[in-house]
């Protein structure tokens, strides 16, 4: 698991409202997404201010590194936890197929 942003190429939390693209041109960087098999999560958490210094040490990081094992079940409860923060969740559940 890893967080898309901040990272090393978009180093602030916020983001310039509207849709956002990735790849495009404020994010050059493409994901892949591929064997084995399974099903991959995606999750994003739009908070209304910058919420990273409210995150543990292992999530602060603005790096394409793993996240720490385990840090994927404390997510919504960490974000659902702030206190005086308009929040919006969503996830999109992607189903890898073998190759053909």
């Amino acid at each position: 698991m890893l967080k898309i942003f901040p990272n090393p190429e978009h180093t602030e939390a916020n983001l310039a409202p509207g849709l956002h693209e990735i790849p495009g041109g404020l994010f050059p960087f493409n994901f892949v997404i591929a064997e084995p098999p399974g099903i991959e999560l995606i999750k994003c958490f739009a908070a209304s201010r910058d919420v990273s210094a409210a995150h543990p040490p292992g999530l602060r990081k603005n790096s394409l590194d793993p996240l720490p094992v385990g840090s994927e079940w404390e997510l919504a409860r960490i974000f659902r936890g702030l206190k005086d923060v308009g929040l919006s969740e969503v996830s999109l559940v992607v189903t890898v197929d073998r190759a053909r």
